[in-house]
């Protein structure tokens, strides 16, 4: 049983949330109000009327200084919130700005601080300089554009009461716990991001809607447009040529700066609900249309979004930093009422589950817990979805006449209320249905509509396993092929959905086109204007360890960086599963590229860069130095080669720790189109933790590189205690077609190290295959025998059955009345020790002195014998039998009185070995082997003996 405990902050549908985790509401649930708050939180709503925009923005600054400066004067820190990156610098500036204006600056300033200057010589050595120059008047800013290490130092000078105020976006509150006495959600500055060229065109042919540029502002503080008139066959001819919205011929049109409005002579700055409509449908920038800052677009939403004031408010007064704590919102007159109702009754929480349906589904499905519709709908209803669905309905797309339908009555135009689907089975069940069919359309698993049941497939797996999204998986089956070069791979990964956040910023073009330039060896396609191609350009630069100067773009490389492993990985095992040989060894090498951050075609000793300098390595990518070549140089010819005779020494070192492995086989055919292959494996360098760990895994890969197809992978783990050892034995079997190719070629390819692989040619042109029919004993239609054959009515009683099975039947001749040698070889089942029994009396009734060896490969089977024999042939017959294994041990006169011995082969080899002088040895008259088939393993030899 798994105890859930659940946390949180003040929740509206407390009792619903309570519901989804199984709580008890009169044992197990507590809610305490805002009441019961240890840090009492004083509210302030602000909303401004103003209508000038000029005029606004000034009046908002006003505000938003004069609620920090009364919080500084009071002896606390104040954080200021706004929504944007730039407008964290920004309104830093402006806060300084003013401070300067009214003379406040010593109300910011700390540098009485007795750590000051030490800490000053700290923040010096950021690359921020935005950080550094507000850092002497006591301002910080905090935002997820910044490189981890100054946001850490921010949050630590902060913490420290160095910094007095700090102006970060909504991210801090989300996920640092940084608190401050005062809070202020200030609006924004910025009223309007340009559209680009190419996006307003397309809202004009979509929409009908005119261009205008900005012509001046009027005295009611209106922004005046004037018309611009485009050529709408260039503007349709352009589209064509881009590829999508953000192509590369943006820059080419020359219009500039536009604004897409509404058609009117004198347009009011805020936009209209229609164009927040038009940017939903088609938009995939992040805009901000809202003349305040409490709101925002988000495309993963489809919408418009509002600022998390409670997580917000909730950086005011915490309990173990302050004794009050005071929130501020400021915001438009309009919004007050909603931020009203937000902070106070709230809002319930609805579920957002139906977004990742699909994955979720498919991974029940991988797992095995969830097998067909009935399960689905039953895993579903334990969901948070189910309970919020119910009570709902309509936030999730349940229409009313989906829950409610009329019943009419007898009278006429009266008619009742009548619950169609009160438990929403039938919504449940076409979520699950929907999502199924997505997923088999996807091959990620299969659905059969009929019966209801799902049947997990490969891809499916790979992608529950490496937390692949449906979408994702949906564009490598489109964009995914047998043969694809560098850039085409690079950008298949670039259109993965879990990189769908990434977009382009207007500033940071100039510093993507010098990266493209500079660190980027493949084709960029698309350019870094487009959001692929900028994209492409971050994993390349990853690759390449390049630096990244603008903070925004060290933000979304980090994002990248963090998932391009797992996606590289699923690629690569998606190519395996697939069987294509090129592509497989293709997607492995760019697993390894991304986890050691070097590209395939630089030089292989590049994986010891910590301990060969640049140098050495660059002049031997210079003078085409493969590792072949270096195995076979001595170490003053590599140092000649580099021009460094030190060098040639430490090369020749680090060589000797490069990971190599020896490759033989045997190959034994088992039929005409199933081969046994025994794979030895030698390892061929030095072992060292530093470099190889606990232990290294190779990939074992049986090709055919004429069909281009994988008929056998493995994944074998080299220890360092194996790669001192004895060489390993790998045994496994591999299809053969007709015609037969030529070869197969066995490949053992490094996990880890580039470079790191060796191969085995299986030659198949003096193999010696069976012939086409294997003649096996045709099983006769005979009459069963009966028991009463053996014409001995002691041996009769032994067996509980009137007749023997057809084999026994057909064999019993050669088995009871000759002493010829015998093989048999018959299914699990058929009665094999019944005929062993049967040539045992035949010797007990023609040569009674004589003994029998029964020899089986196991101790459980010896037992077992031995239980079962010592029930009928020892108390029946009167017979004397020992047992001889490594747990048992009989003295000589036990095996001298021995009718029957049953023993291990290792028993029997040490006891027969002399056999001339052990009288024991010389009365056996019948041997019976058991397993006889363990002849082709480990313990063959001694059988043979």
């Amino acid at each position: 049983m798994i105890r859930i405990v659940g946390l949180s902050a003040t929740l509206p549908n407390y009792l619903e949330v309570a519901q989804f985790l199984r709580v008890n509401a009169e044992t197990g649930l507590f809610f305490f109000d805002s009441s019961y708050r240890p840090v009492p939180l004083a509210q302030q709503y602000i909303g401004i009327s103003e209508q000038n925009f000029v005029a606004r923005n000034e009046l908002l600054n006003e505000i938003c200084y004069k609620k920090v400066v009364d919080s500084l004067r009071q002896g606390h820190q104040a954080m200021v919130f706004v929504h944007s990156r730039k407008d964290t610098v920004k309104t830093a500036e402006k806060l300084v700005e003013l401070a300067r204006k009214y003379e406040g600056l010593e109300l910011f300033k700390n540098d009485a601080h007795p750590q000051f200057s030490l800490i000053k010589k700290e923040v010096v050595k950021s690359r921020n300089k935005d950080l550094v120059q507000l850092f002497d008047f006591g301002v910080g800013v905090h935002h997820a554009g910044m490189l981890r290490s100054d946001r850490g130092l921010t949050e630590k000078l902060f913490s420290d009461g160095i910094l007095r105020v700090l102006v970060c976006t909504a991210t801090l509150a989300w996920g640092v716990n940084l608190p401050a006495h005062t809070v202020v959600i200030k609006a924004d500055s910025e009223s309007v991001r340009s559209c680009p060229p190419i996006m307003a065109e397309l809202l004009a042919i979509k929409t009908g809607l005119r261009f205008f540029k900005e012509s001046g502002w009027s005295s009611r503080g209106r922004l005046i447009l004037e018309p611009i008139v485009l050529d709408k066959n260039v503007v349709v001819r352009h589209i064509q040529r881009c590829l999508n919205w953000e192509a590369d011929e943006l820059a080419k049109l020359g219009i500039g700066t536009l604004f897409l409005l509404p058609m009117s002579d004198e347009i009011p700055f805020s936009f209209s609900s229609v164009m927040k409509g038009v940017f939903n449908e088609i938009s995939p920038y992040n805009f901000f249309l809202d003349g305040l800052g409490t709101q925002l677009y988000d495309p993963k939403a489809g919408g418009w979004r509002d600022l998390g004031m409670l997580d917000i408010f909730g950086r005011a007064g915490r309990p173990q930093f302050d004794k009050s704590g005071e929130g501020i919102i400021i915001t438009s007159h309009d919004k007050l009422a909603y931020y009203l109702r937000l902070l106070t009754s709230q809002l319930p929480i609805e579920s957002q589950f139906i977004s990742s349906l699909k994955d979720n589904l498919n991974a029940e499905v991988a797992l095995g817990t969830v097998t067909n519709v009935k399960e689905a709908c039953a895993w579903l209803g334990y969901t948070y979805l189910f309970i919020r669905m119910r009570l709902n309905p309509l936030a999730y797309g349940i229409g009313w006449d989906e829950i409610v339908r009329l019943k009419m009555n007898d009278f006429p135009f009266r008619a009742n209320k009548v619950i169609a689907d009160p438990s929403l089975s039938l919504k449940q069940r076409s979520l699950i249905i929907d999502a199924a069919r997505s997923l088999d359309k996807a091959k990620m698993m299969r659905f059969d509509e009929k019966s209801g049941n799902f049947y997990c497939t490969e891809l499916g797996r790979i992608a529950s396993h490496f937390y692949i999204q449906y979408s994702s998986v949906e564009t490598y089956n489109e964009m995914l092929r047998r043969h694809m070069n560098d850039s085409e791979v690079i950008e298949m990964v670039a259109h993965s959905s879990e990189f769908e956040n990434i977009v382009v910023r207007e500033e940071e073009q100039n510093e993507l086109e010098m990266l493209a330039r500079t660190s980027c060896p493949l084709e960029v396609r698309g350019g870094p204007s487009n959001k692929y191609g900028k994209i492409s350009i971050l994993i390349q630069l990853y690759i390449s360890r390049g630096s990244i100067d603008s903070f925004s773009l060290v933000s979304d490389a980090a994002y990248i960086s963090a998932s391009l492993a797992r996606i590289m990985r699923a690629l690569f095992e998606i190519c395996l599963r697939k069987g294509w040989c090129e592509m497989t060894l293709f997607m492995l090498e760019y697993c390894k590229a991304v986890d050691r951050q070097i590209w395939p075609h630089q030089h292989p000793l590049r994986q010891f860069d910590k301990d060969l300098s640049l140098e050495i390595l660059r002049k031997l990518e210079e003078r085409g130095a493969d590792l072949d070549r270096l195995h076979e140089m001595e170490e003053k010819d590599i140092g000649a080669l580099i021009r460094y005779a030190p060098g040639g020494r430490l090369v020749k070192q680090y060589l000797g720790y490069f990971p190599w492995i020896q490759l033989s086989a045997t190959v034994s055919p088992i039929t005409r189109t199933v081969l046994k292959v025994d794979l030895l494996i030698s390892s061929d360098f030095i072992w060292k933790d530093r470099f190889h760990g606990a232990a290294q895994r190779w990939w074992i890969l049986v090709e055919d590189t004429e069909n281009d197809h994988i008929y056998h992978s493995e994944l074998f783990t080299l220890t360092k205690k194996m790669a001192r050892a004895e060489p390993q034995k790998l045994s496994f079997t591999i299809p053969i077609f007709e015609p037969h190719p030529p070869q197969y070629y066995i490949r053992a390819v490094s996990d880890s190290w580039l470079y790191a692989e060796a191969f085995y040619t299986i030659s198949f042109q003096k193999l010696k295959l069976p012939e086409d029919r294997t003649t096996h004993t045709e099983l006769l239609d005979l009459k069963p025998l009966p028991v009463t054959s053996l014409g001995n009515s002691t041996y009769e009683s032994l067996y509980s059955f009137s007749h023997f099975n057809p084999i026994q039947t057909q064999i019993f001749h050669v088995l009871y009345h000759t002493d010829n040698n015998v093989l048999l070889g018959a299914p699990t089942g058929s009665g094999k020790t019944i005929s062993a029994e049967l040539a045992m009396l035949h010797l007990f009734n023609t040569q009674p002195d004589m003994k029998v060896i029964y020899i089986a490969p196991l101790k459980a089977i010896v037992r077992e014998r031995m239980h079962d024999w010592r029930k009928r042939l020892v108390s029946q017959l009167g017979k004397e039998m020992v047992e001889m294994t490594g747990d048992y041990t009989p003295d000589l006169m036990s095996l001298l009185s021995a009718d029957i011995i049953i023993s291990t082969p290792e028993k029997w080899d040490g006891i027969s070995r002399n056999w001339h002088s052990r009288s024991y040895v010389t009365k056996v008259g019948l041997i019976i082997l058991d397993e006889i088939h363990l002849l082709g393993a480990d313990r063959g030899p001694i059988l043979e003996l």
